[in-house]
């Protein structure tokens, strides 16, 4: 695209990169926490405003709005367009489709909400502020920004369509993948195309400083406190020592991820490497907070699980959905046979963790022990299923019926219904509260 030679255009790419992550290791590890949040609101807001210029020249490069559908229709004839627009996957892919959404909502690395998401709710000032910031979390990341790649990914395949029977293997991914740079270089004017490319820099930002602080935070808090000191040593952690702890993880952190940068060849192969790790260890994050008998053997033999098999399923099985079931499948049997066979957890610390949390699921000898009623977890588990189906039914009717409204592509009447049933869904997810917090 810059007509520049291969090793120069390399370079350059190299360079770029290491100066941002450079930068963004330096702010990560001096200012902590503090300084991510801060710099993550205003990354976010160049983010937002340059995909929405974005979007726009693009759409408008493609025919406008209400001139997508038919354009695509042209192109591709009106079976493949509608395939393009609809929100429902056709019959023979229905299955496989189902699979990786059912996996990548539970079996992935943050399918018990852990990780940076935890993180940031923790650092709220309070139970509600907590509660608004993953609503605001939720709406921006599904709704808004889903809606703005929507529009821009048509008017791309009208810009820049396929060329007829072409076969999307990984170098034509790529290919389609550098469009979106290709895309803003040709379609915005300058100015525009600059708040693009620092939209983009912004976001690569937020995605960096996110992993490196919260991937410290495990080694200074979970592996260096948690094991080393107190399991191993027998002695309590110091301030001091854990800051230089968390900061130097963070380079090592850092290294290790521009290494595995270099072996993937498009961002759909990282995807699927991250999917299939992640669908390893998904299982034992969930079934931690939902049954007692899961110990500490189950978190490590799905580990182990998860690096040892991951590589053989890349090499041996070429459908995603089915290495992503045959991975969670095998992570759900180890956890499962661990934690029949494996050492229990010393009972008072179940019992003490649960009086403190209050977990739903099946913990019937841990609530006894604190004088609730067995079934109280259960119950609550099935509560808590209602609400978040709701929160999905609510997100997606939103994402589905404004997108149906901007394109055209349905009655307006049908799209309405749409928002309107999502609306009232969130009736049941946003005013029900947990029965623990007003004890």
């Amino acid at each position: 695209m810059t007509g520049l030679d291969p090793a120069t255009a390399t370079t350059n790419s190299l360079l770029g990169i290491l100066t941002t992550v450079a930068f963004v290791a330096l702010y990560s590890t001096t200012g902590g926490l503090r300084s991510v949040v801060r710099t993550d609101i205003v990354q976010l807001a160049l983010m937002l405003a340059g995909t929405l210029a974005y979007a726009v020249f693009a759409v408008d490069a493609a025919g406008g709005l209400a001139g997508i559908a038919d354009r695509l229709a042209v192109l591709y004839g009106a079976e493949q367009a509608e395939r393009y627009t609809s929100f429902v996957p056709a019959a023979e892919v229905l299955a496989p489709f189902l699979t990786v959404l059912a996996l990548q909502w539970v079996f992935q690395m943050n399918a018990d909400g852990t990780g940076y998401l935890a993180q940031r709710t923790m650092a709220c000032a309070s139970d509600r502020d907590a509660e608004r910031a993953a609503v605001t979390f939720t709406l921006l990341q599904i709704v808004v920004r889903s809606l703005l790649w929507l529009l821009i990914a048509l008017a791309l395949l009208v810009v820049y369509p396929l060329a007829p029977g072409a076969t999307l293997d990984e170098p034509a991914v790529a290919a389609r993948e550098s469009l979106y740079a290709l895309g803003a270089a040709e379609l915005l004017p300058a100015g525009l195309r600059g708040l693009l490319i620092t939209s983009l820099l912004a976001a690569l930002a937020s995605t960096i400083d996110t992993h490196l602080n919260w991937g410290a935070s495990y080694w200074a808090n979970d592996l260096y406190r948690g094991v080393l000191l107190e399991r191993w040593l027998q002695r309590p952690a110091r301030g001091r020592e854990l800051v230089l702890v968390a900061r130097g993880s963070t380079i090592v952190l850092l290294a290790g991820s521009l290494w595995l940068m270099t072996g993937l060849g498009s961002i759909q192969a990282a995807w699927q490497v991250s999917l299939l790790f992640g669908a390893g260890v998904g299982a034992v994050l969930v079934m931690r907070w939902l049954w007692e008998r899961v110990n500490l053997m189950a978190e490590v033999a799905s580990m182990m699980v998860s690096l040892l098999l991951a590589p053989v399923l890349l090499l041996t099985v070429n459908d995603d959905w089915l290495r992503l079931l045959l991975m969670a499948a095998a992570s759900v049997l180890v956890v499962v046979l661990s934690a029949l066979f494996g050492p229990a957890t010393d009972a008072r610390r179940l019992a003490a963790f649960y009086l403190r949390a209050r977990p739903p699921g099946w913990w019937p000898t841990s609530a006894v022990a604190n004088g609730v009623s067995p079934s109280e977890p259960a119950s609550e588990l099935w509560r808590r299923l209602s609400q978040v189906l709701a929160c999905a039914l609510s997100t997606y009717s939103w994402l589905i019926g404004a997108t149906q409204i901007l394109l055209g592509t349905q009655p307006l009447w049908l799209s309405l219904v749409v928002l309107a049933v999502g609306t009232a869904a969130m009736r049941w997810w946003w005013t029900s509260s947990h029965p623990a917090a007003s004890r």
